[in-house]
Formats: structure tokens, sequence, C-alpha cells
């Protein structure tokens, strides 16, 4: 495994990663820095990109979290619609 530049963000032609993708990044990494045998600067690098992904991987699921929100408040008007008789027209 290459431990340079990697989660930086530089050669990502197929577009971004999927949460999957950017969380093997992380514990790829982690397992890495737990070995222990890395020189400092270069565990610094790797701690750096875990940081980065550790933050990719919280954004996908605060945008999954929204996702899920949305959808059960449209879940819930439809319930509440059929509640009160069917959808109203004005």
């Amino acid at each position: 495994m290459s431990t340079h530049g990697e989660a930086h963000g530089g050669a990502q032609p197929e577009g971004p990663r999927s949460f999957e993708q950017a969380f093997g990044e992380l514990e790829e990494r982690v397992r890495v820095l737990e070995k222990g045998e890395l020189p400092l600067e270069q565990a610094l690098t790797l701690y750096e990109q875990g940081v980065e992904l550790q933050r990719e991987c919280q954004e996908l699921l605060d945008q999954a979290e929204q996702r899920i929100v949305e959808l059960s408040d449209g879940v819930q008007a439809v319930e509440n619609q059929s509640a009160a008789g069917g959808p109203q027209t004005t």
C-alpha cells in the first residue's frame, strides 16, 4: 500500500468515493498506524489522510441521514393525508 497522496483527491477520475471505499481506506490507514512501524513524518501524513477520510465518511453519513429524514417526512405526509380522507385539493 502506498502511504503518499492517496486520500487528498489527487487521482480520482471516476468521481467521488463511496462510503464503503472511503471507510475501507480509513481502516487500512488505521491498521498501518497501529503497527507503529512508520517514521514520524510518514505517520503524520497517514494520520492527516485518515482525518480527511473520517470527515468524508461523516459527510456521507450525514447526507444519508438527511435523505432518510426527507423520505420519512414524505411517508408521514402521505399517511397523514390518507388518515384525513385523501389528498386535499385547493
